[in-house]
């Protein structure tokens, strides 16, 4: 059985009270971005429309998470139907705000530092230069719609 299945049961956050965070992975290597979007360069010259709609919705909801704590553990109660309100409500303070890419920003060196840690541990072997690996024009365009926070 893989490690990870839809139809086994993890334990609930609440029946294990003894799981404390050591670390926020922020604090430690701030520059690891929490969140990417990967799309065939095909489908990108084919469907812009689409994946400007769907960077724009991205960062909207995004924002809206990070600002919006009551409603993020309302939803997050309903899919995690076996958590409490509280257990949610700690688990969302317990993140840190930056994992929720507001601006859907990855400069070139928080690019270089994630590189640099995944040759490191031996995740990576051969890395895409920056101008390769990003194509930032569905970001910057939708940027430009709603604003930078």
């Amino acid at each position: 059985m893989a490690p990870w299945s839809p139809t086994r049961r993890r334990p609930s956050w609440s029946s294990t009270p003894q799981i404390v965070p050591l670390v926020q992975l922020p604090e430690v290597v701030p520059e690891i971005p929490y969140e990417i979007s990967v799309a065939r360069t095909s489908y990108l010259e084919k469907n812009p429309d689409v994946v400007l709609r769907l960077t724009r919705a991205l960062l909207e909801a995004n924002r809206w998470i990070a600002a919006n704590r009551a409603g993020t553990v309302g939803i997050a109660a309903k899919v995690l139907k076996e958590e409490s309100p509280g257990v949610l409500g700690r688990a969302y303070d317990m993140s840190d705000p930056r994992q929720w890419g507001v601006n859907g920003d990855i400069t070139e060196a928080a690019y270089k530092s994630t590189v640099d840690f995944l040759l490191k541990v031996g995740d990576l072997n051969d890395p895409v230069p920056y101008e390769k690996f990003f194509d930032r024009r569905f970001v910057d365009q939708a940027l430009k719609e709603l604003g930078r926070m």
